[in-house]
């Protein structure tokens, strides 16, 4: 998991073209995992501000800041994406983000501020993970379960449309109320054309493929994106123990040999803003 992460931040400050003298505005950025990065690649000068809604993981950052020898190269500033406050306007070379804009609700107000912060010929890195698909495919599941009379594979899969639901939304109204699955790569460009950035560039990128074989035990406390139960909860509040036996039955197996099999939808964009 960590060397699926590091390659999606590598792409994104592969994307940032980062040369020295800049200033680096990372938003969203956690625990630094873009930050740090970010300066071990460049010679000084160069700075970077950590920016983040949550005060604990910008302290976090601080520290694992002190303990690399980074800190006196780094600002923490704790501020919505929405707003970007405390950040004067076109103060910075760069902007960097990573899994950040499927968290905000108002998406056109947060790349307004990115542009705004921008100095004139800045440029906009991202990396963002796109779940509509898999949304989409769950409600069209969901959908079936309601419509077709049960048989023999229903018990199974409504144990499944059960457990997705849980971490996903599973309607055609949660979808779009959702602000991780109400946009589609192709929505994300037109949210930075419409905002008035230029020279928009979007990849996108799917990778399907079996996941790596671990313990079940593993498996079940493993969430897929943040503040969504594991399934490990889900079992304990929201399954029987015979619904617990039955989805394990079926799955057991494909996770402990690596046969389980799951996408990846990432989007990698990059823009400016013009002189």
């Amino acid at each position: 998991m960590l060397a699926a992460v590091a390659k999606i931040r590598d792409r994104v400050l592969d994307g940032a073209k980062l040369i020295s003298g800049m200033t680096l505005l990372d938003v969203g950025a956690g625990d630094g995992l873009l930050s740090f990065e970010a300066l071990r690649r460049v010679e000084q000068p160069f700075s970077v501000i950590l920016s983040d809604v949550s005060a604990p993981l910008l302290k976090r950052a601080e520290h694992l800041a002190t303990d690399l020898g980074l800190r006196a190269h780094c600002s923490f500033i704790q501020t919505p994406a929405q707003t970007l406050a405390a950040i004067a306007d076109e103060s910075v070379d760069v902007v960097t983000s990573r899994a950040m804009l499927a968290y905000v609700e108002d998406k056109p107000s947060a790349i307004r501020s990115f542009l705004r912060v921008l100095k004139p010929g800045g440029r906009l890195s991202l990396g963002e993970p796109i779940h509509q698909d898999a949304a989409v495919q769950l409600t069209a599941l969901t959908r079936v379960l309601r419509s077709e009379p049960e048989n023999s594979k229903t018990p199974y899969l409504s144990l499944l449309q059960r457990w997705r639901g849980l971490q996903m939304p599973s309607t055609s109204a949660e979808i779009r109320s959702n602000p991780l699955t109400n946009f589609s790569e192709r929505d994300l460009v037109q949210l930075f054309r419409d905002a008035g950035f230029a020279n928009v560039h979007m990849e996108l990128h799917m990778d399907v493929k079996s996941g790596p074989a671990m313990p079940w035990s593993t498996f079940i406390e493993i969430a897929p994106q943040p503040g969504v139960p594991c399934l490990r909860e889900i079992f304990e509040h929201h399954f029987t123990a015979a619904e617990v036996a039955l989805l394990e039955s079926g799955m057991r197996a494909d996770v402990e040999s690596g046969r389980l099999t799951g996408q990846n939808t990432n989007v990698y964009l990059t823009a400016e803003k013009l002189c």
